[in-house]
């Protein structure tokens, strides 16, 4: 999600923003599109911004020995002030919050015999394991954002920043009849572990724009 900012412009001065722009982007919350409101103070120093992006990956990851194919699907809405302390500069401040579903699903198939929080089963035993990561739901949003016109309406935009949310929240299940699960439970929890650097989604976006 996300998604950044779209403030005053460098190339051109913040006086002379239009008051409206809508632009494309893409970055690492996906693919999205942006509306900015300009000159709501200061003829132009504050830009009120909604932003929406997506994006859907699958990787395959190893936890304890059990192989997982993952499937990772970002839907991220935000709305965002934009601050441009300086026209000249053109960089602007940006402050948000997010409303997102950031969600891992998870399928593992283990081919040998593995440990759960110590103790040993066999893949008959455990079946086929299906999981889901789930990702702080509601979050803050910081980063900067540069501007610059290429021509009088159109411009490029640069937005580097990070929503910031609480520890993931993992649930398995497993299809075989032969496991714990209190154990179950801890290799959840050994999941989220390991999910914990999405706490911090570092959002890097670029973007095409035209001022109305």
């Amino acid at each position: 999600m996300t998604v950044c900012a779209v403030l005053v412009g460098a190339g051109a001065s913040a006086a002379q923003a239009e008051p409206v722009s809508l632009a494309v982007t893409a970055g690492t919350g996906g693919a999205g599109v942006e509306v900015a409101l300009h000159r709501l103070i200061g003829g132009g120093d504050v830009a009120l911004r909604a932003a929406a992006e997506g994006l859907t990956y699958s990787d395959h990851a190893t936890y304890d020995n059990i192989r997982y194919s993952g499937d990772l699907k970002l839907q991220d809405t935000g709305l965002y002030v934009d601050w441009q302390p300086s026209r000249a500069v053109g960089l602007a401040v940006v402050a948000g919050y997010q409303t997102s579903l950031r969600r891992l699903g998870l399928l593992g198939t283990p081919a040998s015999s593995f440990v759960i929080n110590g103790v040993t089963y066999t893949p008959a035993q455990v079946g086929v394991l299906t999981g889901q990561v789930r990702l702080t739901r509601v979050t803050p949003y910081l980063g900067l954002s540069l501007r610059k016109h290429l021509s009088e309406h159109l411009f490029l935009k640069a937005d580097l920043g990070a929503a910031f949310g609480s520890q993931p929240t993992t649930t398995l299940t497993a299809t075989g009849a032969g496991v714990s699960l209190i154990d179950l439970a801890a290799e959840a929890a050994k999941v989220s572990r390991e999910a914990s650097h999405f706490k911090t989604y570092p959002l890097a976006t670029i973007g095409l724009g035209y001022d109305f």
